[in-house]
């Protein structure tokens, strides 16, 4: 990614997380003491070639008893000029409140698709309120949405394959989430689009998140994937994407995606700004 991005005119956001570590036999370990942060972090830069990130996360609240620690050396980080803006992934309300005494939450990550509506219950509103960018993982569901995901093709997937024994991707949810897929790939075909186009944008509609975050693992090229005239998509298309999420490993011992996302960048938002970046910044 770092040679990718290095020497570009206008450079990108890069956005990338932190506390995932591969430990031995491969085994995803947590860390989110002040020294790992801070080494994660240093190892990023080095990587990407960049002399900040533009957008640092802790990737998971575990060990939780550790999260004001994690939180106090990304606001290390942020004081030093290293990284411009902190934010976290998979954080609940209590944990958000937890740490913002240390410094001000600036984006938050949660899954949020058709399929998993939870973050609104709490998560989304309290985001709303303390003026929290958010960002939604999954929104394709973890490709059950994408209308490429049938029984034959579950009951095929590998063993090691989280999805094959997720309650999402068995009985009795399947059923559900397929007579949904249904109904998405009828409103797709209405506007020359993908069932899983419609998902995203679905969560567009709601006023709460700024952008959706899709893994994918290579460009979308199919005519299918351009919308006719008509659709009326919530992301903008001039901003170009590749992102991937928490399936990179370097050789840095680290299980973080570096993400990088081709658009102008602006100042020091936040608040309503730092919504408003987000969403140019991470069209899909």
């Amino acid at each position: 990614m770092g040679r990718a991005i290095e020497g570009l005119a206008s450079k990108p956001y890069v956005f990338t997380k932190c506390s995932l570590l591969e430990g031995p036999g491969r085994r995803v370990v947590h860390n989110l003491k002040r020294d790992s942060v801070l080494r994660e972090a240093e190892a990023s830069l080095k990587r990407l070639r960049v002399d900040a990130i533009d957008l640092y996360q802790i990737h998971w609240p575990n060990p939780e008893a550790d999260i004001e620690e994690g939180w106090a050396a990304l606001a290390e980080l942020k004081e030093q000029g290293l990284v411009r803006h902190i934010g976290v992934s998979n954080f609940d309300v209590a944990q958000m409140r937890r740490i913002s005494s240390i410094a001000p939450v600036e984006t938050l990550q949660p899954p949020y698709s058709l399929i998993n509506r939870g973050a609104e219950a709490g998560i989304l509103p309290y985001a709303e309120d303390h003026g929290i960018g958010v960002i939604v993982y999954s929104p394709m569901g973890s490709g059950l949405l994408t209308g490429k995901m049938t029984r034959d093709r579950i009951d095929g997937l590998p063993d090691d394959d989280w999805r094959k024994n997720d309650p999402d991707f068995t009985e009795p949810r399947l059923t559900r989430h397929l007579e949904l897929v249904g109904r998405l790939t009828s409103v797709a075909r209405r506007y020359g689009t993908t069932p899983g186009a419609v998902g995203v944008a679905w969560t567009l509609r709601n006023r709460r998140p700024a952008a959706p975050l899709s893994a994918c693992a290579a460009p979308i090229r199919s005519p299918r994937s351009s919308p006719r005239p008509g659709w009326s998509s919530p992301t903008p298309t001039s901003a170009r994407s590749r992102t991937a999420e928490g399936t990179h490993h370097d050789n840095h011992r680290s299980m973080n995606a570096e993400t990088t996302t081709e658009t102008h960048r602006p100042g020091r938002p936040r608040s309503e700004k730092a919504r408003t970046a987000i969403l140019r910044a991470t069209a899909e």
